[in-house]
């Protein structure tokens, strides 16, 4: 694994930042690699081009290139770097070329264009000889059209560099959003190639906290940051950041762990300046991050990975898949409250209290049945235990024998089918996916309804779904990639995903779509569902896809969410679930997102179906369940 693309060593987490240093004037690649590794840097980011006769690292390659006209050859004033003069492991982990300044491919002037292609080739292809791991580009205005075209066919040969695309926070001139509109249209133009990596270049201007948004949901790679942007510290006259500058690079650090950064202009340092204290400073930077929550904790390594939703009552769970959900430190303490209101109310009513746990599983929420009556007062009960997986029957089995006896009975059958002597007061089930309702909880409870009393109570009571639209360049990309052989070619962007959502940015306040009510006692259950939800983006931006999330009623007023604004704190059962769009959409801030959802189903399966219709109409994506459907 290449060190540039790896954030572990030996399977454990990087100790330190990954830094490199950026050299205007390499003559001696060696050299500069042995001086770099004694001042705490792992790696170097040069010209592709060696200026003939230069000893001094500190001269401007800048002079240079600037005799070098288009229309002569390279070697009139510079030459190729030997690949001799490192080894080829070296070359592949340590090293990240630049390519040349006076490249111009979309130029006005043709023939310079022209030149400036045959150039960019010329050393990409040098660059796929000495087997880099990354090349970096350089935009430095708006349309690069004719550069993208250049990459995207590029990654289509046989070679397999990163694409560096380097990027100011702000351009010196024009629009504050035309930075991130260029890097907007050269990944578009190349289809969100996972070989194109955002590289930032820290400018000692900021950009405003929109912008700063749209950075910080970006895939960012590494940080550029020059040492003009440093300032010296008053009290021991070391290189320190601004506290702006620090917050922005933290919040980068949060969202991508992962993140590179290299010095640059380090021909310009302050005399008696030592390039150790400047890759310290980086590192403690690094190292501050926000304090890790107990959903980070459970969900490191998971960011941004896309997961295709369980589906609990067509396939048995495993055992380790329980034992995740109920180490949940939130979730089963409100059940637990929920069925101790729900027990006392009914005590009001009756003396003998009949509970269902309906998919039981390991047992989590049967033991929360037996705290809550021993704490609602309620000695007299009965409990009943109904789980279809006969893999997790024999777990209960064994807790029946060891702690509960005869407190609970044990049923191993689908809830559906079920026949009992006994009507339940009080139903418990915790049937819910991220989407609220898609792990069929509506199916399974209303097929249970007979088993319950005309005046009993669900727990839950309720659950609603919300939606959002989202620009995700790495959710699109993922999506993008998670073909599977067997299927269509777009089936991957027909499949919802749970997933932690990390580097994404909401375009609107989320919204509710869907809800559903427990016991359902119509005479004709209809658990279809359609609707168009409308939303005011938030931003300029790109629509990749919808999020979403869920939040459930147990009991009164005792409830459980993932929707962002009202998350239950510490609660990690649940990742959200994303609705990839096939193509992005481009709106703009201010325009209305229209996003239309079903709830389908027949005999055998339910699905969802989603499309646009403002700003743009897209296709009807999933249509009869053809790339996901859930099984029942």
């Amino acid at each position: 694994i290449l060190l540039l693309n790896r954030m572990t060593n030996g399977g454990r987490k990087r100790e330190n930042l990954s830094c490199g240093l950026e050299l205007e004037c390499c003559p001696s690649i060696f050299q500069a690699l042995n001086s770099v590794k004694d001042h705490g840097f792992e790696f170097i980011v040069i010209p592709f081009i060696e200026p003939l006769n230069i000893t001094s690292l500190s001269k401007p390659l800048s002079k240079l290139t600037e005799k070098c006209e288009l229309n002569s050859s390279i070697r009139d004033c510079c030459s190729s770097r030997a690949d001799l003069t490192l080894d080829a492991s070296d070359w592949s982990s340590l090293v990240v070329c630049r390519v040349s300044g006076f490249i111009q491919c979309d130029s006005p002037d043709v023939a310079v264009q022209r030149k400036s292609e045959e150039k960019l080739l010329s050393e990409l292809n040098y660059a796929s000889y000495l087997n880099v791991p990354a090349v970096l580009i350089p935009l430095n205005k708006k349309c690069n059209a004719n550069l993208a075209r250049i990459v995207h066919n590029f990654c289509l040969g046989l070679n397999h560099f990163i694409f560096w695309i380097e990027l100011p926070l702000l351009f010196q001139e024009g629009d504050e959003l035309d930075s991130w509109k260029s890097w907007n249209e050269l990944r578009m133009i190349n289809n969100y190639s996972k070989r194109l990596a955002l590289i930032l270049r820290v400018t000692a201007d900021l950009p405003s906290q929109e912008l700063w948004r749209k950075w910080i949901a970006e895939p960012v790679k590494c940080l550029i940051i020059d040492v003009d942007v440093f300032q010296l510290s008053k009290s021991s006259a070391e290189p320190c950041l601004s506290e702006a500058h620090r917050k922005f690079i933290r919040t980068i650090v949060n969202n991508n762990p992962a993140v590179q950064m290299v010095l640059s202009g380090s021909n310009t340092l302050p005399d008696g300046a030592d390039l150790s204290e400047y890759y310290g400073y980086l590192n403690t930077l690094w190292k501050d991050k926000s304090p890790i929550d107990t959903i980070q904790d459970h969900s490191t390594g998971w960011e941004n990975y896309l997961q295709i939703p369980l589906q609990p009552l067509q396939d048995n769970l495993e055992s380790c898949t329980y034992e995740i959900f109920e180490k949940d430190p939130v979730k089963y303490p409100k059940y637990q409250d929920a069925i101790e209101l729900a027990l006392k109310d009914k005590l009001k009513s009756s003396d003998h209290i009949v509970m269902m746990v309906l998919g039981a599983g390991r047992g989590p929420l049967v033991r929360c049945a037996i705290a809550a009556a021993k704490l609602a007062g309620c000695a007299d009960y009965t409990l009943y235990a109904v789980e279809k997986n006969p893999n997790a029957v024999v777990t209960l089995d064994y807790l029946k024998q060891t702690h509960w006896g005869d407190t609970v009975r044990i049923v191993s059958q689908d809830m559906r089918d079920v026949e009992l002597e006994d009507k339940a007061d009080i139903v418990i089930s915790e049937l819910l996916g991220s989407f609220g309702d898609n792990e069929l909880s509506p199916e399974c409870l209303d097929g249970a309804t007979r088993l319950m009393k005309p005046d009993a109570i669900s727990i839950p009571s309720s659950y609603r779904s919300h939606i959002v639209p989202i620009s995700s360049h790495v959710l699109h990309t993922e999506s993008l990639n998670s073909r599977e052989l067997d299927k269509a070619w777009d089936a991957c962007l027909e499949t919802p995903y749970v997933v932690r959502l990390v580097n994404y940015q909401s375009l609107a306040e989320t919204r509710k779509l869907f809800e559903f009510h427990h016991p359902n006692r119509d005479a004709n259950i209809d658990n279809t569902r359609q609707a168009q939800v409308d939303f005011v983006s938030n931003d300029t931006s790109v629509i990749n896809g919808i999020a979403g999330y869920f939040d459930t009623t147990l009991y009164k007023d005792i409830e459980l969410s993932i929707v962002p604004k009202t998350h239950s704190e510490g609660m990690f059962s649940w990742f959200p679930i994303y609705f990839p769009l096939k193509n992005p959409v481009a709106v703009t801030k201010g325009e209305t997102i229209s996003v239309h959802f079903w709830r389908c189903l027949n005999k055998h399966k339910v699905w969802y179906e989603w499309c646009l219709s403002e700003p743009l109409p897209t296709a009807i994506h999933n249509p009869n369940g053809r790339s996901y459907f859930i099984g029942k």
